[in-house]
């Protein structure tokens, strides 16, 4: 009988400790994609140190002027960077690519033995965005949507990240659905994410 209560409090005492490292971990932090193995960050930068190594032709004026899908906006500033390391006889270890204005830049980071995969998610109306990233800790898909996709053809509207998350957020909470946060460009659909 002493044998079942003190496993019985060694398994509660167990669960409240993962249960207080979970709700300690910040759920903001996410995993970056690789591309030809660079790690992408898209409209967000790494949370350890880097240095900028060269800024290159950015896709700005290509994602107004085209229907671009994130893929085709990261293979293209792949492709630059690749160009302009080669010109500039510079190495780098990943690429960021800005926002609006912002020029897309190479980067290097400081202590290569880190995990430099890690980026911290946005926000946008109070919810956190997710932009070609993956949250670390563990969640659930409440709701699927292609944001944007057919918007071209019906309406000659190419609608822009920025459009694409108002949307996603406007149509999750119009469905009532309860969500932290959204994430855009992993998959063909878009997604409402709750963390477990």
């Amino acid at each position: 009988m002493k044998t079942k209560i003190v496993l019985v409090f060694s398994l509660t005492i167990l669960s409240m400790i993962s249960n207080a490292q979970s709700s300690n971990l910040d759920n903001t932090l996410a995993r970056v994609i690789k591309v030809n193995n660079k790690p992408i960050f898209y409209w967000n930068e790494p949370i350890n140190d880097y240095e900028v190594a060269f800024k290159f032709l950015d896709t700005t004026g290509l994602r107004r002027a085209n229907c671009m899908s994130l893929q085709e906006i990261v293979n293209i500033a792949i492709k630059n960077a690749n160009i302009e390391a080669i010109n500039q006889e510079k190495i780098y270890d990943a690429i960021i690519i800005g926002q609006g204005n912002t020029r897309d830049m190479a980067i290097t980071f400081k202590d290569k033995s880190k995990d430099n995969m890690i980026t911290r998610a946005s926000k946008c109306q109070g919810k956190l965005v997710f932009l070609a990233c993956e949250p670390l800790l563990n969640y659930e898909v409440q709701y699927k949507d292609a944001v944007g996709k057919g918007s071209e053809a019906w309406y000659g509207y190419c609608p822009d990240t920025q459009a694409k998350i108002d949307k996603l957020i406007k149509r999750t909470e119009k469905k009532r659905i309860e969500y932290d946060g959204v994430i855009i460009g992993l998959s063909e659909k878009d997604m409402a994410i709750k963390f477990k």
